[in-house]
């Protein structure tokens, strides 16, 4: 469907969740026409974002943006690739390791046994 067809379609759905008394959809929906009128949308006109505070302040921490940038900061330690859990080498144990996230220039690693994360980053360093 071309776009502004969908939008005054959007806007009709809007007036139907306020008058309806549903405030959450009817929010939920203005994102939607929003990023639907500046062209934020896909091919499909979808639009999926799924973001928090808690997103955000993670994404500042795996991508060293100051003051996150380093671990008495609140960032996280950076180690070479395939070094495993530090936390749990020091303490003789064999620990289980998962790729949390991967990022141009690295990945943010998780230890499974004791909830550990740190990042790894590729030979050519972060792309900042």
């Amino acid at each position: 469907m071309q776009r502004e067809p969908l939008l005054n379609l959007v806007t009709q759905l809007g007036r139907a969740f306020a008058a309806r008394g549903m405030g959450a959809h009817a929010r939920m929906l203005r994102v939607y026409f929003l990023a639907l009128r500046h062209g934020l949308a896909d091919s499909r006109n979808a639009v999926r974002v799924s973001l928090t505070e808690e997103a955000v302040l993670e994404w500042l921490r795996t991508l060293r943006v100051p003051p996150f940038d380093a671990p008495e900061e609140g960032g996280y330690r950076v180690q070479p690739r395939g070094e495993g859990c530090g936390t749990c080498a020091a303490r003789g144990e064999t620990p289980t390791v998962i790729t949390d996230a991967v990022f141009p220039g690295g990945a943010r690693m998780r230890c499974r046994s004791c909830g550990s994360l740190w990042l790894e980053e590729d030979a050519a360093g972060p792309q900042r």
